[in-house]
């Protein structure tokens, strides 16, 4: 069968091996429909050869991800059939609700990453009006309560569609990026805490970086009770 052949007409075919997969060119149709008109050919042509489509902001990210699937340049990263591309669709239709727990996570994920870039602004003396730790204490309560928000509305979508990978790697972005934050404020409590709740505990640098400020504090618990013992010892010796 000819790779350009729709995946709705390799549904219908009786001689669609199970290891085809829908081709990028039709499945163009698939963004095309929630995105805008369908261009000429030669217009679709050249978009796949230089872009990848842009996907609307009103399209849901699961649906987003599912069209780039199908849409991806590369045969193994496509759907394995029709069939499979029609059950991610299927499964999308189903957890719609999911979907929507998911979309208002992510809306609180970007207004974390609106205030972890104030922290930053502070950081650097600019920014906020208010009196520097005033409005640190501020600013990481309402980093914390973004988290929480995050975190609700992630689990509980993922909870209903275990298979949605953008509200997983929303959990994962909105946990690391605080894991982060923690770490630039030197806690290493509130740090290890948060990257707890990661799967397989961040990424490598982030580890990296939780290891290296548990070794400068305990390197600093120890330097302190040295001098602690040491200056015991003067006061022993004076009397």
């Amino acid at each position: 069968m000819p790779p350009h052949v729709a995946p709705d007409e390799r549904a219908l075919s009786d001689t669609v091996a199970d290891g085809e997969n829908a081709s990028p060119l039709d499945d163009l149709a698939v963004s095309e429909s929630v995105a805008s008109p369908t261009p000429s050919v030669l217009a679709l042509l050249g978009r796949i050869a230089t872009r990848d489509p842009p996907m609307p902001a009103r399209v849901p990210a699961p649906l987003a991800h599912i069209c780039m699937k199908a849409l991806a340049r590369e045969q193994g990263d496509r759907h394995a059939s029709a069939e499979a591309f029609r059950l991610e669709l299927e499964a999308f239709l189903t957890h719609r609700g999911a979907s929507r727990l998911a979309d208002e996570a992510r809306a609180k994920l970007a207004e974390l990453r609106a205030t972890l870039d104030e922290v930053s602004a502070l950081a650097k003396g600019a920014g906020v009006d208010a009196p520097e730790g005033e409005a640190r204490a501020q600013l990481r309560d309402r980093v914390h309560r973004l988290l929480g928000e995050c975190r609700f509305g992630f689990r509980n979508a993922l909870r209903e569609w275990p298979e949605d990978a953008s509200a997983r790697a929303g959990l994962r972005e909105a946990l690391e990026l605080v894991a982060g934050f923690e770490l630039d404020r030197r806690d290493l409590g509130a740090a290890d805490a948060v990257c707890a709740e990661i799967e397989g505990g961040g990424s490598p640098e982030l580890r990296a970086r939780l290891d290296a400020l548990r070794v400068e504090k305990q390197s600093d618990a120890s330097r302190r009770e040295k001098l602690e013992k040491l200056g015991a010892q003067m006061d022993l010796s004076v009397g």
